[in-house]
Parts: structure tokens; C-alpha cells; sequence
């Protein structure tokens, strides 16, 4: 008798759905021999990029998509002044623009300015918004950059508020360290009175047995002087 044994090979391929095993946010996968791989569709408006779901294109790259479904980064050309490199084709950037990334005869972000406009944010603007001091002299290239000063509040701003929060648990551990000793002292002070009544209570009660007895030793004298 011969016996034959049929194996079934791990699953290779694309899969979609939230059976696949795929990563966050991401809709469909590639499956290597049943083991999720690259992501091939994101979803929860996530942009694919070599095979992962991201929050935004990073510098150099512009989004693609409509929606919270199948967004997706892909790499853009620089417009340098009128000629897009690497193509060599004609291109234009957006007023007040020297540079700036160019993808299918569309301008996205800045990253050079002209006509004595600063750069903050991918954008041209005529002055730094506050917390931001201006770098670069004549009327290109300038650019917004963080104040020092600013930084170094935001960090002591920061250290302060950690500060507090230590201060403020010492404080809260300090008053539960308090609360708890009264509590001892109370408790201490509440058995030594029931100690102290009880032992008054205990006094009482023999004086009176010792009465009863004193009394009972009278009367049985006053019925022996009656008898004589």
C-alpha cells in the first residue's frame, strides 16, 4: 500500500484585510511564505513609503492621494530657478520662490526664497513669526530658524515643571506620613482611656464589694449583742 502526503506551502503573495497580520495602518501586504512583509496600501491616512505607513513625506518627497485611503509619498524633483533637476524640463516655482520640489508640473514646498522673503515652514513670508529669529543676509536664501533664548526657556520651563511635580509628590507623601502619625497618636491616646476606665471601673467594683462586706460584718455583730 502506498500512502501519499500532500503539503501545503505557506501562503506567498499580496493579502488585504484585517486577517493578514499586516502593520498598523496598513491595508494590504506582501505575504512571504505566510510571514508579513513590505505594505503595499495604507489606510487611516497614513502615506506609504518603502513599504511602511508614515504620518508625512519627509524632505524631498510629496504626497499623492485623496482621502484617508491609499495615500503615498513618491520623490520629487527640485525646481532650481527655471529648470527641474534632474529632467532638465521647464518649471516654476510659486512667487517669491527660488527652489523648490516639483512633481508633475506642480510646485510643492519651498526651500530657497527670493526677493528678501524668509523661509519658515516650506513658505515665503515677509517676516519671522515670534520665537523665530531671521538668518542669512541680502535678499536670498533667508530662512527662519528657533531662538536660542527661546529653546533654553523651553527647557527650564520644562525642568520647573518637573520640579513641581517631585515637590508636589514629597509634599503629598510628607501629609500622608503626618496624617498617619496622628492617627497613631489618636489610637494610642483612645486605649490608654479605655485603659484608664476600665481601671477605675475595676477600683469602683472592689470598693463596693468591700462595703457589702463591711456592712455584713455590722449587721451580724448587732444580732449577736441582741442575743446575749
Amino acid at each position: 500500500t502506498t500512502t501519499t502526503t500532500t503539503t501545503t506551502s505557506p501562503f506567498t503573495g499580496l493579502c488585504s484585510g484585517p486577517d493578514c497580520g499586516c502593520s498598523t495602518s496598513c491595508q494590504t501586504c506582501e505575504i512571504n511564505a505566510g510571514v508579513p512583509g513590505d505594505c503595499t496600501v495604507c489606510k487611516d491616512a497614513q502615506y506609504l513609503l518603502n513599504g511602511e505607513c508614515i504620518d508625512a513625506c519627509p524632505s524631498g518627497f510629496v504626497p499623492q492621494g485623496a482621502g484617508n485611503f491609499n495615500l503615498r509619498c513618491v520623490e520629487a524633483e527640485q525646481c532650481l530657478g527655471r529648470t527641474a533637476d534632474p529632467s532638465g524640463s521647464a518649471c516654476s516655482c510659486n512667487t517669491d520662490c527660488h527652489s523648490c520640489y516639483w512633481f508633475e508640473d506642480v510646485a510643492y514646498d519651498c526651500f530657497r526664497c527670493k526677493n528678501a522673503q524668509v523661509l519658515f515652514e516650506g513658505e515665503c513670508i515677509d517676516s519671522c513669526p515670534a520665537g523665530f529669529t531671521q538668518t542669512g543676509s541680502g535678499n536670498f536664501g533667508l530662512e527662519c530658524v528657533a531662538n536660542r533664548r527661546r529653546s533654553v526657556l523651553s527647557a527650564a520651563s520644562s525642568q520647573t515643571d518637573e520640579a513641581t511635580v517631585v515637590s508636589s509628590r514629597v509634599s503629598s507623601l510628607s501629609l500622608l506620613a503626618t496624617v498617619s502619625m496622628l492617627a497613631g497618636v489618636v489610637l494610642i491616646a483612645g486605649v490608654g482611656v479605655l485603659v484608664v476606665r476600665k481601671q477605675r471601673r475595676h477600683r469602683r467594683s472592689s470598693k463596693n464589694v468591700q462595703q457589702q462586706s463591711s456592712d455584713s460584718d455590722e449587721s451580724e455583730s448587732d444580732e449577736t449583742a441582741t442575743m446575749v
